[in-house]
């Protein structure tokens, strides 16, 4: 199925590396703030362009769990980090 992100396999190894430091960066609290944006930014994406084409009811591609996560993603910001964070500034 093509997705019509061009060049292919630059978005590829983008979206690989944001969701892999994005998430150790969330799991580490470093730069919690810009991690979860781009994370927010990046399923919302997966639900416009992979579920989008596929409908966005269809099983197994449903959107909803990448909704919840991109939920999950933009609360991190609004809520702040705590005290177990590395960067308590971010």
């Amino acid at each position: 199925m093509q997705l019509g992100l061009h060049p292919p396999r630059l978005w590829g190894v983008v979206i690989v590396l944001v969701a892999f430091i994005g998430g150790l960066c969330i799991l580490l609290g470093l730069l919690t703030w810009w991690a979860a944006l781009l994370l927010a930014i990046e399923l919302v994406l997966t639900i416009l362009q992979v579920q989008g084409l596929r409908g966005l009811f269809t099983r197994p591609a449903s959107y909803q769990s990448s909704l919840i996560l991109a939920g999950a993603c933009v609360r991190l910001p609004i809520a702040g980090v705590k005290k177990p964070a590395i960067d308590p500034g971010s």
